[in-house]
């Protein structure tokens, strides 16, 4: 649902557990609150209510990176990382 929401142009408010970190980047895409925080999860939520501009550019920081991290192409992409990253520390280590 984050990850939609991010896609969506939403930026979030979440508590900080499990891996909701990785979907949101704290203070760029929306924030992340201390777990059982009620105050301030409702001190977030309100300063993105109170804070257009805010809004909308934790918005678009938050569609940007749903792209990257979840789309297809960002999906392909990082695989790709990943393997070209495997194959240069293996050939490292074969010329040691």
């Amino acid at each position: 649902t984050l990850a939609e929401a991010s896609a969506s142009g939403i930026p979030i408010v979440a508590s900080d557990v499990g891996a909701i970190h990785e979907v949101v980047d704290n203070g760029r895409s929306g924030f992340l609150v201390e777990p059982g925080n009620r105050h301030a999860m409702q001190a977030a939520i309100e300063h993105l209510l109170d804070d257009e501009q805010l809004r909308r550019g934790m918005g678009e920081a938050a569609r940007r990176r749903a792209v990257e991290l979840f789309s297809l192409a960002g999906t392909v992409q990082h695989t790709v990382d990943i393997y070209r990253r495997c194959l240069s520390d293996a050939s490292q280590a074969d010329t040691r």
